[in-house]
């Protein structure tokens, strides 16, 4: 397939500057890697700005419910696009119940009408392919599953940097986001502070009663540590995740997190949850835990915890994608909705 030398690419967002399993999207899309390989990445901050896009494609993020007239926009723009779609997206519909059944359908409607439109649908978990194929009714060939990639940096970075800034040896890392009932993070929490084990987990506290209800788990545990949210481009993000012994992702939900393969991939142990469906995906090389309890995600932990590291085997086993191979993925994908608009 010819590919152009360069593209300049508008990215939109259902839920700008939230952190969802898609965040980690934009980090690579404008990165030095993407730019070498001739893409131009510039954000679209409002469905207003839809109408000044003059670029090559589209690239929707959608992970939370779409802003009204983003179909008719897109419609009338006749601009390819590319729709990645988010693991926990049918549960914003499914699970909030301050919509009304009659408003839900049409949304969910609206949705599949954005994404059946679309030059190429993109999952980036086998959750995500699950949730498109049995909770919207897309079946296996109109979307493809495209996994994140190693984040190099979290090779490259050096793991006494958040060892000594934050006064810590051995713990446990657990990234949760928002702290909301979608993290699980108050659950997860309850567990951890019933171990005998340092812990931290890096997420962005808000006003809500349930983010109050975390901060005072931490507050009287002195092993628990709440640290907030740091940039995924952030070099103590990156080490962190380089220093934890073993990191934790018990999402009620099951939302990918593309920071276990990048453990997995140092030789560390994680815990993730089993409502995710990634058994066929990461084998033996994680634990799996029901995040319904606390009592269920310490066990996980603390199993976990007395393996100690992966086996060598296991992770030489594990063949994620590079961040060029991402990129090159991404690039097929543009050029394939371009091609079905006759550009």
């Amino acid at each position: 397939m010819e590919v152009r030398s360069t593209m300049q690419i508008g990215l939109f967002s259902s839920t700008p500057g939230s952190s969802t399993d898609l965040s980690f999207l934009p980090a690579v899309l404008e990165s030095k890697e993407a730019q070498r390989q001739g893409i131009t990445a510039r954000w679209i901050w409002s469905v207003e700005e839809l109408d000044s896009f003059r670029g090559d494609c589209l690239h929707l993020i959608l992970s939370g419910r779409l802003p009204a007239a983003v179909g008719e926009r897109l419609k009338a723009m006749k601009v390819p696009y590319v729709c990645s779609v988010s693991t926990i997206l049918p549960e914003v519909f499914l699970r909030n119940w301050l919509i009304t059944r009659v408003s839900r359908r049409a949304e969910i409607q609206e949705y599949c009408a954005v994404l059946r439109a679309a030059g190429r649908i993109l999952v980036h978990s086998p959750a995500g392919a699950w949730m498109l194929e049995r909770k919207l009714g897309f079946p296996k060939p109109t979307f493809a599953l495209v996994t994140p990639p190693i984040d190099e940096r979290v090779h490259q970075s050096d793991p006494d940097n958040f060892r000594e800034k934050y006064d810590i040896g051995s713990f446990i890392l657990s990234y949760a986001g928002d702290y909301s009932p979608y993290s699980n993070t108050y659950r997860l929490l309850q567990a951890l502070e019933h171990i005998n084990v340092a812990s931290v987990v890096v997420g962005t506290t808000s006003d809500s009663e349930y983010s109050a209800d975390c901060r005072r788990i931490s507050r009287t545990n002195p092993r628990l540590r709440l640290l907030d949210e740091e940039n995924r481009s952030s070099g103590i993000l990156s080490s962190a995740l380089s220093a934890c012994d073993l990191f934790v992702d018990a999402t009620a939900f099951g939302m990918w997190n593309s920071f276990v393969e990048d453990v997995i991939s140092l030789g560390r142990r994680s815990v993730v949850s089993s409502s995710a469906r990634l058994t066929p995906w990461f084998g033996e090389s994680v634990e799996y835990v029901e995040p319904t309890s606390p009592e269920l995600i310490r066990h996980g932990i603390v199993t976990a915890l007395n393996k100690g590291p992966l086996a060598s085997a296991l992770v030489s086993s594990r063949h994620a994608r590079s961040s060029s191979q991402f990129v090159e993925e991404m690039v097929t994908s543009y050029t394939v909705a371009m091609k079905s608009a006759g550009r």
